[in-house]
């Protein structure tokens, strides 16, 4: 928050820097069990049809709107998948 107002930025992902974290060793081919994503951010081609999508057809829940811009939808649900 800034001055009351939302305040937000987009910083592309430096992924030299994130494999550098490794320290030679080899990228998991999967999610460990205990990994948590806190959100994901998906740059869609029209807003109105997304929305409507994640809320009625997979029940997400509309959180806020900033119009012409950004929704933002949560699910209450907990998904827990092993990615391969």
């Amino acid at each position: 928050m800034r001055n009351g107002r939302l305040h937000m930025f987009t910083q592309a992902l430096d992924l030299d820097s994130l494999l550098a974290t490794t320290d030679g060793d080899s990228i998991p081919a999967y999610a460990p069990a205990q990994t948590d994503i806190g959100h994901i951010n998906l740059y869609v081609a029209d807003l109105t049809e997304s929305e409507r999508f994640f809320h009625e057809f997979l029940g997400f829940d509309v959180m806020a709107r900033i119009p012409d811009g950004a929704t933002f939808l949560g699910a209450r649900v907990v998904i827990t998948t092993t990615l391969r």
